[in-house]
């Protein structure tokens, strides 16, 4: 209701330390506003397929177990996944228009930025990953993989970077 949603400010949804028990589904929304689940515990995944936002997406410090769901997500803003622990990250075919954000992350399964179009950076500093998948994807501004632990392998064919490419202490 746009009258509820202009008496909130700032504007956005925050929830802070929400406990999640049944999967969020978020597919298919279309939204205007930030979305910040920081400090969450999310017990069965989340889907964001088809999702859309003018703003920012934010799961900081939160512990997200089953998949994020992002596939074909266009987000204008950046997506906030940091010091928190994630399965499964799907965000195949998905437009962002500012970063992914994933400093000091714990990736449980695969990372997937496969046919992603990323305008801005992606950020994974001291992430530890099971396994990046980054295959035909777009990433306009550098990535950073400084002090990653990559523990089964990393795919990026096909993928280009319009910036630098930091990779400074990575191990496999």
């Amino acid at each position: 209701d746009p009258a509820y949603a202009k008496a909130v400010t700032p504007i956005g949804i925050r929830i802070y330390g929400g406990y999640f028990r049944e999967p969020i589904n978020l597919e298919g929304i279309t939204t205007t506003t930030n979305i910040v689940l920081d400090g969450g515990v999310f017990m069965s995944g989340m889907r964001l397929t088809n999702f859309k936002s003018d703003k920012n997406f934010s799961l900081d410090a939160s512990n997200v177990r089953g998949p994020i769901y992002l596939m074909r997500a266009r987000i204008d803003g950046s997506i906030f996944l940091e010091e928190g622990v994630y399965d499964l990250v799907d965000l195949n075919d998905s437009r962002i228009g500012a970063s992914v954000q994933a400093t000091g992350s714990v990736f449980t399964a695969p990372l997937r930025l496969d046919e992603a179009r990323i305008e801005g950076t992606v950020v994974l500093a001291r992430a530890r990953l099971t396994t990046l998948s980054a295959q035909q994807a777009h990433i306009g501004g550098s990535l950073t993989l400084s002090e990653v632990d990559i523990r089964g392998g990393a795919d990026m064919t096909g993928s280009q970077i319009g910036g630098h490419l930091f990779l400074p202490g990575m191990t496999f």
